[in-house]
């Protein structure tokens, strides 16, 4: 059975939102920067040519799941580090709660169909990544944005929990992730004041996730077996988070 972490909805409106800021960031005029940029200070988080470094506190925008089929919460606690005035390191810490049903069964009586046992899942997570910021200094103070690239690693685990009455021949009880990835993306500055800024951030990376897999199942004499597997997949990763930029 395949975790549930991020559904393929989510996945959709989030580079939907990304492809959509990236035209409005590149269409907006200096008109709308010179809104933005009224305070001097104003400038710009990660800036070569800033007379100080960033730091960032960040907060997932959309910190829950919504599918026909169940629903949970997946929210995020970032810190990022700023050095070198245009790099930084970072670290964010998730949890995913997310709880689905089962096949339904039909009832020939009642002509309905009812949702079999539900199915939770809860993963943990660590994220851990680097950030060069580029200079693009007349995008920045046209659109009061910032582009980067970076790098990062992700540490998960994921548990299993299972409503009695459910039944099936094989299942996973416990997985561990390791990913490793690239990604790109963007910083806009949505509000300033006396160095402190309020940023929207979005990006879209690709990875390479190892995971370790728990499962369980029933042999033809009836005996419980555990067997371990270590499946090796690519995947994208999207994120989408608000961030309270600071200065030191």
């Amino acid at each position: 059975m395949p975790a549930v972490n991020t559904p393929l909805v989510k996945y959709r409106i989030l580079l939907a939102f990304i492809l959509l800021t990236h035209v409005v960031v590149a269409q907006t005029d200096s008109s709308t920067s010179s809104l933005i940029n009224a305070e001097p200070n104003c400038i710009t988080p990660f800036n070569k040519n800033a007379p100080f470094n960033n730091y960032v506190i960040k907060f997932k925008v959309l910190p829950w799941i919504s599918t026909p089929s169940g629903s949970g919460i997946n929210p995020s606690l970032g810190f990022e580090y700023g050095f070198s005035k245009n790099q930084s390191i970072g670290i964010d810490l998730y949890y995913n709660q997310y709880s689905f049903a089962t096949d339904e069964v039909y009832d020939t009586i009642t002509s309905q169909y009812y949702s079999g046992p539900r199915v939770s899942n809860r993963d943990k997570a660590i994220f851990l990544n680097y950030r060069y910021y580029f200079g693009l200094n007349k995008i920045r103070e046209k659109s009061a944005t910032t582009f980067y690239i970076g790098s990062f690693f992700r540490f998960g685990l994921l548990n299993f929990k299972f409503e009695e009455g459910y039944v099936n021949l094989s299942h996973i009880t416990k997985e561990n992730h390791y990913s490793l990835g690239i990604f790109y993306g963007l910083s806009k500055q949505l509000a300033c004041y006396k160095k402190k800024q309020l940023s929207i951030d979005t990006y879209f990376g690709i990875y390479l996730k190892q995971k370790v897999q728990f499962i369980e199942y029933f042999d033809e004499q009836n005996n419980l077996v555990r067997d371990i597997k270590h499946p090796i997949n690519p995947g994208i990763r999207i994120g989408l988070t608000l961030s309270l930029i600071g200065t030191r």
